[in-house]
């Protein structure tokens, strides 16, 4: 990768990017990823369905959104024929003619194109490239290299994304488009705060089902139904889970994940809320049943008793 002066300086009026990002489709994170995914994968692959009890297989966690604004020349592949910025580039627009008469410059390569000149010939029109590229190419490219890795690994169950908020889901629907075979799902919380709006609203159990049927016209199943709430307040009983389980099938959802299964304890100043990774999980790290695990399990039953009503319009 040349460097120096081999593009124009960048512009000081606009907004600094992240030049020396990592990023997903970064070289170095992904062999990182190669290595995280065999040694998960000798655990879980003796215990894979239909002989074990592992019938689905998360590739990550709640993206797009983490790299909007990476401009790392070697993630974006600039100056290569094949890198994923210029192939995007030139999948598109097909001739150099057509990208120069829509931004109104002189490009003479796609491979010596990079986002920033974009930026600066038409920001408007760059701000929906921008979007267009990640999440119609940049991530499900990101899915598909995922799958071969853990494929390589000899994982053979249905893979799944969870997609957070219900309004992310949006935000799939080329990849969804692109990588079929891919079950994305999504968070889903209890209204205990009683503080409705359009970000908490598609959260809950009462309106996400709904809010999902009218983007993707299918409505998926939750990752994560918690099991409790953040910092374990407020204080979630067995009799709640038992209604808010039935409501969100309900609802409309069509499958549920209880998150936090079994609690745990983080390496000590890792993890979001401490070192112990709780959230009032049905059964503690020491494997011991709370409660709660009874009323979830008699959700379950009740649910599947009364299958058919559920699946109904």
């Amino acid at each position: 990768m040349r460097t120096g002066n081999t593009f124009p300086a960048r512009p000081s009026h606009l907004p600094a990017p992240a030049l020396h990002a990592v990023a997903h489709m970064n070289g170095d994170f992904l062999a990182a990823v190669e290595k995280w995914y065999a040694a998960v994968s000798e655990v879980i692959k003796p215990y894979q369905a239909p002989d074990g009890f592992v019938v689905m297989t998360q590739l990550c966690n709640e993206v797009p959104g983490d790299d909007f604004s990476d401009e790392n020349p070697v993630n974006l592949g600039l100056e290569k024929k094949d890198g994923i910025w210029p192939t995007y580039l030139r999948e598109k627009y097909g001739t150099l003619e057509k990208i120069n008469n829509v931004y109104g410059c002189s490009f003479g390569d796609f491979s010596r194109i990079p986002p920033y000149m974009l930026e600066q010939a038409n920001k408007t029109l760059y701000e929906i490239e921008r979007r267009e590229y990640y999440y119609g190419c940049y991530y499900p490219k990101y899915f598909q290299k995922l799958r071969d890795i853990l494929k390589s690994c000899g994982i053979t169950t249905p893979m799944t994304h969870n997609a957070y908020c219900p309004r992310a889901l949006s935000l799939h629907i080329k990849n969804k488009e692109l990588n079929p075979w891919l079950n994305i799902g999504v968070d889903c919380y209890y209204s205990m705060s009683g503080n409705l709006n359009l970000t908490n609203g598609t959260y809950f159990c009462e309106y996400g089902p709904e809010y999902l049927k009218s983007i993707l016209f299918s409505t998926p199943w939750v990752i994560e139904q918690e099991s409790g709430y953040w910092f374990d307040f407020p204080r979630v009983y067995a009799p709640e889970l038992f209604i808010w389980n039935v409501w969100a099938a309900a609802g409309g959802y069509k499958g549920l994940n209880m998150y936090l299964w079994g609690s745990g304890s983080n390496r000590q100043g890792l993890g979001f809320f401490g070192t112990d990774h709780n959230w009032q999980a049905p059964v503690d790290q020491n494997g011991t049943r709370k409660p709660s695990f009874d009323a979830i399990q008699r959700s379950f039953a009740e649910i599947k008793k009364h299958a058919e009503d559920f699946r109904a319009d």
